[in-house]
């Protein structure tokens, strides 16, 4: 991952606090932090977006939204992953595909704010992003990535 980017993983870290505490540095430091996390409703993704304004800083949302049948065979195929073991695997996507929440984009404003155009995003759930996406293939993903790399 580029210099400029912490990648901030809960199973890596053990707990959301210490994930919280961790995008806050990045932060500080002037870096992007990526949660990665699942983040299946819009209380939990709004937690994220809050640090980012605290921070004074944008949040885009990226929602994966492959078939679940990718999701199962993906954490199958994990070897010495933290949290997910490849007979719990069926358990806990379709748990977590149960409880999914994706947002919703309802409205989007404009505005000038320091000679800048800026834009939010508003979700159902009260969710605020600069940029809400969905991603349903690894080319897409790919690219995405390498836009965020560049810009």
């Amino acid at each position: 991952m580029p210099r400029k980017f912490t990648r901030v993983n809960q199973d890596k870290l053990g707990s959301r606090k210490a994930c919280e505490q961790l995008t806050r540095d990045a932060l500080r430091m002037g870096r992007v932090a990526v949660i990665d996390r699942c983040n299946f409703d819009a209380q939990q993704r709004q937690n994220w977006a809050g640090i980012a304004k605290e921070a004074g800083v944008p949040c885009d949302c990226v929602v994966f939204s492959f078939k679940e049948d990718v999701y199962l065979r993906r954490c199958e195929q994990r070897i010495n992953h933290e949290t997910i073991k490849a007979h719990m695997a069926s358990e806990v996507v379709e748990r977590m595909a149960s409880q999914f929440r994706p947002p919703v984009p309802h409205e989007k404003k404009c505005f000038f704010r320091n000679g800048k155009h800026h834009h939010i995003v508003k979700c159902n759930g009260g969710e605020e992003y600069r940029n809400v996406q969905y991603v349903s293939s690894f080319t897409k993903a790919d690219q995405l990535v390498m836009r965020y790399i560049v810009s």
